[in-house]
């Protein structure tokens, strides 16, 4: 029973590092879309703001809005491929060893024993 908690428990930690990675992945990209959205922005409506506060030239600017906007994508493709890809057997194998835990306190569990 002991090994069977730690299994579970060891199959959980997995499938959650997997899941916060997903996560992570959406965070930056949504992070670094936003970067790139505001800095396109400010290039449309010829706001001269950012040119002037960082000290660089119109291209630099370009050049960063670009590079934010493709790592933001890549970064939403990363996640997209973890999510679709991931392992639904892990999944399954978790749910099969939960029930089979709760089968086994069921049996242990005295009261229940005297209500079957």
């Amino acid at each position: 029973m002991k090994d069977l908690r730690s299994r579970i428990s060891d199959l959980g930690d997995e499938i959650d590092a997997r899941k916060a990675s997903v996560a992570r992945s959406m965070g930056g990209a949504v992070l670094l879309l936003m970067l790139a959205a505001g800095v396109t922005y400010d290039l449309i409506n010829h706001n001269a703001t950012l040119l002037v506060k960082f000290s660089v030239t119109r291209e630099t600017l370009i050049s960063i809005a670009l590079g934010c906007g493709l790592a933001g994508l890549a970064l939403v493709g990363h996640a997209i491929v973890r999510s679709r890809l991931s392992d639904q057997s892990r999944d399954a194998e978790l749910a099969r060893l939960e029930e089979e835990y709760a089968d086994l306190l069921e049996r242990k569990d005295p009261s229940s024993q005297a209500d079957s």
